[in-house]
């Protein structure tokens, strides 16, 4: 075990010190795209303020929680493609004033109970059921923020995160990333400027190949070699304001730009220079007991067969009561991939 730590701790200093080592992966960790609570994925993930801790810690450090408690915890818990896929997310928050906060958040997307065949057959090529293991595959990411209120105005935020990454005993992976952000308030207004992985983040990958690399040649598959993932940053503007429609019910708008600059994805706008995504969300409040959120997200073209394009979205939509202390969050859409179908989440959170 220190040997493997060694590992991964050298591997890690390689790929910060001598970058020309690793490769550029665009899609490394995008588990961390599924992280926060269920009333941040509901408004499409737009929104700035009154977030939960686990949106801060994942999503963006320099946000507004709930500034008249000292501190909150929230559970998320949702079933990813026919159920298959597992998604928990737990946070704390511990904000003694509202100058300062500190917070801190756990992530687990996985699979478990996966088959593993590769020693099916016995010695002698016959099917043998008792020779089928199980294992899982699951990703991790541990996540410390720390936020400062600069000014009337201005508040600052980053986040640090370790990630840790199973394919069952085959493969391993350790990384770390950090975002930095900044929220400006002035009056029932607010604008965030969020970079995620601000100095890339790295995570070196090491397989166990003595585990399947016979199965592997035998069958004409490639054995993959340990290697370090690279994940460019990327930033994005979010835009929230405030209305009371009257004595009763307040509605707040939100609106986000992600940008992801030298890469190339599906998004509403791109380019070799720049790829451009576009969010939008709204929250409806009922006297600070019930909201109605709904979102708009992940805006890409798609082909069609006859060559045309058709503009796709992911919608979302949820519901929140706040009785007291403790609030229920659900939301139910298509919030991870188009191919994976529409998803359910359900959030607890409590002020203390």
């Amino acid at each position: 075990m220190q040997m493997y730590r060694f590992l991964i701790i050298f591997t890690l200093s390689l790929s910060i010190f001598f970058p020309s080592l690793a490769q550029v992966r665009k899609y490394s960790n995008d588990f961390l795209n599924l992280a926060g609570n269920a009333s941040y994925q509901a408004a499409g993930n737009t929104r700035i303020s009154g977030l939960s801790a686990s949106d801060i810690v994942f999503n963006n450090p320099a946000a507004s929680g709930n500034r008249k408690e000292n501190g909150s915890a929230d559970f998320t818990h949702g079933l990813i493609f026919g159920s298959q896929m597992v998604y928990d997310c737990a946070a704390v928050q511990y904000m003694p004033d509202s100058t300062y906060a500190l917070s801190l958040g756990l992530l687990r997307v996985g699979v478990d109970d996966i088959q593993n065949t590769l020693d099916f057959l016995d010695p002698a090529g016959n099917p043998d059921y008792s020779r089928i293991s199980k294992f899982s595959v699951a990703d991790y990411a541990l996540g410390i923020s720390y936020s400062q209120q600069w000014n009337a105005h201005w508040r600052l935020g980053a986040t640090a995160k370790l990630i840790y990454r199973h394919i069952g005993d085959f493969a391993t992976a350790a990384g770390l990333g950090f975002d930095a952000a900044a929220t400006y308030t002035h009056k029932q207004h607010q604008i965030s400027f969020v970079a995620t992985d601000i100095l890339g983040s790295y995570t070196a990958w090491i397989y166990n190949t003595e585990m399947f690399d016979s199965t592997f040649i035998l069958t004409g598959n490639t054995v993959p070699q340990n290697t370090i993932e690279i994940k460019t940053p990327s930033f994005r503007v979010h835009y929230q304001t405030h209305f009371a429609l009257n004595a009763d019910f307040n509605l707040s708008p939100s609106v986000a730009l992600i940008l992801f600059p030298a890469q190339q994805y599906n998004t509403l706008l791109n380019s070799k220079y720049v790829s451009v995504g576009f969010a939008i969300g709204t929250e409806l409040t009922f006297r600070q007991l019930l909201c109605i959120r709904a979102g708009a997200s992940r805006w890409q073209w798609a082909e069609q067969w006859d060559g045309s394009r058709k503009l796709n979205f992911s919608p979302t939509a949820g519901i929140g009561v706040k009785p007291g202390r403790f609030s229920v969050d659900y939301t139910f859409g298509n919030f991870t991939s188009y191919s994976l179908g529409n998803n359910h989440l359900v959030s607890l959170s409590f002020l203390f």
